[in-house]
């Protein structure tokens, strides 16, 4: 019999980037959706914006949600 931990896990997952356009936003919830209020909204919900311009956004995904996975995914944490 084995003592001790024994931990088969080779590496932790890395953060995934998910792009976010503000038009395909705007289209999925119907209404208009000011640039800062998503930054603002997604940083609320501890997602890192790293990267931000007049068409989208890209966003840092935690490795605790792996729920989050694909751009609508990220609209309906907005729309929520």
């Amino acid at each position: 019999m084995a003592k001790g931990v024994i931990d088969i896990f080779s590496a932790p997952p890395k953060p995934v980037t998910i792009p976010c356009r503000w038009e395909r936003l705007k289209s999925l919830i119907g209404i208009e959706v000011k640039p800062d209020d998503a930054i603002s909204v997604f940083k609320a919900l501890e997602l890192n914006v790293v990267a931000a311009d007049a068409s989208g956004c890209r966003v840092e995904i935690p490795t605790y949600r792996r729920d989050l996975e694909r751009e609508v995914d990220l609209i309906e944490e907005y729309a929520r």
